[in-house]
């Protein structure tokens, strides 16, 4: 018993900290002249202050033409700024901020010799541009806003702290079981 009561304790205190990483959710919804839609999956850290590191992820392209459709697969790096080409970007999202992305990028995601990047410029207002390292040239650029009567929308999906609470009490009461039994 004093084993599996100290193997519990053990497990929520390893496992605590991995709570912090989050699965956050952007979508965008925005048309431009190709019909152009993206949706990101990523998962996040949280920096604190209810702003969050991206750490891994994809975001999807579908709707348009030639190379821009596809999957591109987070470029990791941040919260400082960091260069990949073409771009500069910190991978910080700010849910309760608006623009909910920073001047400097969200993310650099890559496909083949492709890097994409999308950040905000204002309120309501971000760019999307794609950069080929093959022709050393931007291929794709496009600037939007979001709400009003455009219909575009760029939202933010962050999970409640639930899991992250439940593992520090499974954390607590493990050691609290295992300190009673040792003494």
């Amino acid at each position: 018993m004093k084993k599996t009561l100290s193997t519990l304790a053990l497990t929520g205190l390893f496992l605590a900290p991995l709570a912090n990483a989050v699965p956050i959710t952007i979508n965008f919804n925005y048309s431009d002249p190709a019909g152009v839609s993206a949706v990101a999956n990523l998962t996040a850290t949280s920096l604190g202050g209810g702003n969050y590191l991206a750490t891994s992820g994809t975001l999807t392209l579908s709707g348009g033409t030639g190379l821009l459709n596809g999957s591109y697969s987070l470029v990791p790096g941040g919260p400082t700024v960091f260069y990949p080409p073409g771009f500069q970007v910190d991978n910080v999202i700010y849910p309760a901020s608006d623009p909910i992305l920073d001047s400097l990028g969200l993310i650099g995601f890559k496909a083949g010799s492709t890097y994409l990047n999308i950040w905000g410029n204002a309120p309501g207002n971000y760019s999307l541009y794609t950069y080929n390292t093959d022709s050393g040239g931007y291929s794709y650029a496009y600037t939007f806003d979001v709400g009003g009567q455009t219909g575009n929308s760029l939202t933010v999906k962050v999970p409640d702290g639930g899991a992250t609470l439940g593992l520090l009490g499974v954390a607590l009461v493990g050691m609290g079981w295992a300190r009673r039994k040792l003494a």
